[in-house]
C-alpha cells in the first residue's frame, strides 16, 4: 500500500474515489434492506465516521432489522484491506450463520470480539448524531 501512495497518479486516484464515496452516502437507502446485515466498520473512519455508522445500525435496528455490526480499532474507511483476513472471517462466519446473535455490537480487541451496547454508543456520540 506505500508504494502505492509514492505514485502520485494513484494518490490522487485513491483521494477522489474517497470524496466520491463521501458525495454518494447510501446511509438513507439501508432501511429499505430487508435482509440480514452485517456492518464492518473502522473506529477511526475519516469518510463515514463511526458515529453515522452507530447512527444507522440504530435506526436499522429500531426499525426491526436484523442488524450486527464489529467495530476494529485503530482501523480507518477500508478495514477489508486494513484488517482483510479478519474482515473476511467475519464476513465468511456471518453469510454460514454462526454470528447469530442479532442487534449483536461488537468491537475486535485483543483477538477477540467484545459485545459493546450500541445504545450507549449512539449516546455518547449524540453531539455528532443530532446533525
Amino acid at each position: 500500500m506505500r508504494e502505492r501512495f509514492d505514485n502520485r497518479k494513484w494518490r490522487l486516484g485513491f483521494v477522489r474515489m474517497a470524496q466520491v464515496t463521501k458525495r454518494n452516502c447510501i446511509l438513507n437507502e439501508l432501511e429499505e434492506l430487508k435482509c440480514p446485515v452485517l456492518f464492518i466498520c473502522g473506529e477511526e473512519d475519516e469518510i463515514v465516521p463511526i458515529w453515522q455508522a452507530y447512527r444507522a445500525a440504530k435506526v436499522m435496528r429500531d426499525n426491526g432489522r436484523d442488524v450486527r455490526m464489529i467495530v476494529f480499532p485503530k482501523c480507518g474507511h477500508a478495514p477489508q484491506i486494513e484488517r482483510a483476513q479478519l474482515s473476511n472471517k467475519y464476513i465468511a462466519e456471518f453469510l454460514k450463520g454462526k454470528l447469530k446473535e442479532s442487534g449483536g455490537f461488537w468491537r475486535h480487541q485483543n483477538g477477540l470480539l467484545q459485545s459493546f451496547d450500541l445504545d450507549k454508543a449512539v449516546a455518547q456520540n449524540a453531539q455528532h448524531i443530532g446533525n
